[in-house]
């Protein structure tokens, strides 16, 4: 359970991430202890954040996985409190890439509109027996005691 001291820094990085276009996902990875805690994805690239509580230190398990990421090319950040919060983002910012497609309409830059789109394309797959349904079936299901 996140402390709330931790729960105010996640909150924090969720709201500047959401201010400045980044998705800020939840991440749990039921058969893999210390993995991060979220992954952003900003049009420079996709990392994964460690959150910690002002102060807090990384568990052993924490920093061995941490370590496997990034020897695999990922990028991991720690952040445990708002100044690092946004130095993380200004970084971010700094790497980002401008979204350079012509293509794209005014409605594909709309956020909510995105979501919209979104959230109709996981409905339909689930109602059409894709993977997402089907996955979330097997979770629902009893287990035998």
């Amino acid at each position: 359970m996140t402390s709330p001291r931790e729960r105010v820094i996640e909150g924090y990085l969720l709201a500047q991430c959401r201010a400045h276009g980044f998705l800020c996902l939840k991440f749990v990875s039921p058969a893999r202890g210390g993995v991060p805690d979220r992954i952003v994805v900003a049009p420079g690239g996709t990392v994964f954040v460690e959150v910690k509580r002002p102060g807090g230190q990384l568990r052993k398990l924490q920093r061995t996985t941490h370590a496997k990421l990034r020897r695999h090319g990922a990028e991991v950040h720690v952040v445990d409190d708002k100044p690092s919060v946004d130095a993380f983002i200004a970084r971010l910012l700094k790497t980002s890439r401008p979204i350079a497609s012509s293509a794209m309409t005014h409605d594909e830059l709309d956020p909510h509109k995105t979501d919209q789109r979104d959230r109709r394309a996981v409905e339909d797959e689930g109602a059409a027996g894709g993977d997402i349904g089907e996955d979330q079936a097997a979770m629902q299901r009893p287990t035998a005691r």
